[in-house]
């Protein structure tokens, strides 16, 4: 893996029309815990695989393939950017929280959003 810190990590990311009742299913039925949360949003990891998952309540408004989180949004943009990858919509919610929907060069959606900065 490269050296940049820009990417932190990837996660699987699933829109659920209530994280709460959400919760119960990947929880109890498919054996996820609880790792963290916030307003909307609670990432959860496998007992078993270590596989993460974020369910998510946001409707980024357009399906995409992967999602990056990150800490510094600007800087992932911007490297993002020299790389040929295609920044569609830049969102900011009054909330505070951002994401960035974006393709790459064969038109594969990719979500680049922070969780905390």
């Amino acid at each position: 893996m490269s050296k940049n810190h820009f990417i932190q990590f990837t996660d699987t990311m699933i829109h659920v029309p209530s994280v709460q009742e959400a919760m119960s299913f990947w929880t109890f039925k498919m054996g996820f815990e609880y790792k963290e949360g916030g307003f909307g949003w609670m990432a959860l990891e496998n007992k078993k695989t270590k596989q993460k998952i974020v369910l998510t309540e946001e409707d980024f408004g357009s399906p995409w393939a992967l999602a990056f989180s990150t800490t510094n949004f600007e800087e992932a943009l911007d490297k993002l950017s020299e790389t040929n990858i295609t920044i569609k919509t830049k969102v900011i919610t009054p909330g505070g929280f951002k994401h960035a929907l974006c393709y790459d060069e064969r038109g594969i959606p990719l979500l680049v959003y922070v969780r905390s900065e």
